[in-house]
């Protein structure tokens, strides 16, 4: 039986075997694709675990990397000088990522990189949705939902090129000054900012829920192909989108199925456009979005396809790499 160890950069999602136990009811943020991967490649006859030491992702015959280990999983790091073949799935932003662990050299790297910018040829996006099995309920009309804004994410300080936490930051003090009754804030941080959230929440569906219009802008827009849970979680859950876009989403997303913040000069300006949207507008809204989630031409953000690309890549690679690997140990 082959052994396929999984490591994520984030240690807590490694321990307790814990990212193959996802959400698949939301399915994002890696929470639905590793549960997905796990079932299939296992009916391959391999065993797929999430090592929490270093020996036992050495006894693998291939190891995933979720992002280069990180400060808490560099102890991983070593894991490509035994010859074990090795698969890197690119998630975070360089920016997040340690400067000498960015050259992180592996057998395979499947990433959202725009072509131009890496040498693979495919697009692959580790945030993917499970779109097979929505809730009825979230096809009800947005206009029975209360009005306002709501915001899910954790506020960061990062300073660098193109960075939009300071724009969400923006986004929320005024919302919060204006008009409170309309904003709901949710995620970790924000009181640094001296604002008030609703702090983690363990549904984030409902929370997605509670208000007419979500804003979900990413945390950057200047790395092509970066396209993360916030845009899709948003449409999963029938609320109408404030995305930020002046072109990184590299043509991936369809520009009539959100309201575009980049083409307002203020959060103020924003408001009053979305207040002044009809009932059939909002509604219409809401319908492009999902009617595109869920077909074809969103399959990249899709989970049963971005599973079925991991397992094929990972069946490749096996029978390519693994007898030059048991080899190299014997001798």
């Amino acid at each position: 039986m082959k052994k396929i160890a999984v490591i994520n950069k984030y240690n807590s999602l490694n321990q307790n075997q814990k990212m193959f136990y996802g959400d698949t009811a939301l399915g994002t943020n890696l929470n639905s694709l590793m549960p997905r991967f796990k079932s299939a490649v296992e009916k391959l006859g391999c065993l797929v675990f999430s090592p929490e030491n270093f020996f036992a992702a050495s006894c693998a015959d291939l190891v995933i990397f979720i992002d280069p280990p990180g400060d808490d999983t560099r102890h991983f790091w070593d894991i490509t000088k035994l010859g074990i073949p090795t698969i890197l799935i690119e998630a975070e932003l360089p920016n997040w990522l340690s400067s000498e662990l960015i050259d992180f050299e592996s057998d395979l790297t499947l990433t959202y990189r725009s072509r131009e910018f890496t040498r693979n040829a495919e697009y692959f996006s580790p945030y993917c949705i499970e779109t097979d099995n929505r809730p009825d309920h979230l096809f009800s009309p947005v206009s029975a939902r209360p009005e306002g804004f709501s915001l899910l994410a954790t506020n960061h300080y990062r300073n660098f090129s193109g960075e939009l936490y300071s724009y969400r930051r923006e986004f929320a003090t005024f919302l919060t000054v204006e008009h409170p009754e309309l904003f709901s804030l949710g995620g970790l941080g924000w009181e640094r900012a001296s604002l008030k959230s609703l702090g983690r929440t363990e549904n984030k569906l409902e929370f997605l829920r509670r208000r007419q219009f979500n804003i979900c802008v990413e945390n950057c827009h200047t790395q092509p192909g970066y396209v993360t849970e916030k845009l899709l979680e948003c449409i999963y859950a029938g609320a109408i989108p404030i995305y930020y876009s002046d072109g990184h989403d590299a043509g991936l997303i369809p520009d009539d199925l959100y309201i575009n913040a980049a083409d307002f000069e203020s959060p103020k300006m924003i408001f009053h456009y979305c207040m002044g949207l009809s009932e059939r507008e909002r509604e219409e809204l809401v319908a492009r979005g999902w009617q595109w989630l869920s077909s074809s031409d969103a399959v990249m953000f899709q989970v049963n396809h971005q599973a079925e690309l991991l397992v094929a890549k990972v069946d490749q690679l096996l029978k390519t790499t693994l007898p030059d690997h048991k080899e190299m140990m014997r001798n």
